[in-house]
């Protein structure tokens, strides 16, 4: 997520593809989110910067889910 609290699901595509291009350069807002469910993460209305640098309310995730669901995955 960088330093975002909050993200647009497209650019955490972005920045998977251009972190891991091997596994996540196909990868599109609904695959993203259809890996998250599982996890407890949603989609859902963000207001975040978009790729093309404008704030728009759009679906992303937050941080704080992702981390939640990141300690949820390593305490079990």
């Amino acid at each position: 997520m960088g330093g975002d609290e909050k993200a647009h699901s497209d650019v955490l595509c972005a920045r998977l593809a251009e972190a891991w291009p091997d596994r996540y350069a196909e990868w599109r807002p609904a695959q993203l989110s259809a890996a998250l469910k599982p996890l407890g993460v949603r989609t859902r209305q963000v207001w975040a910067e978009g790729l093309d640098g404008a704030s728009a309310n759009r679906y992303g995730v937050l941080r704080a889910e992702l981390a939640a669901a990141l300690d949820d995955d390593v305490q079990r």
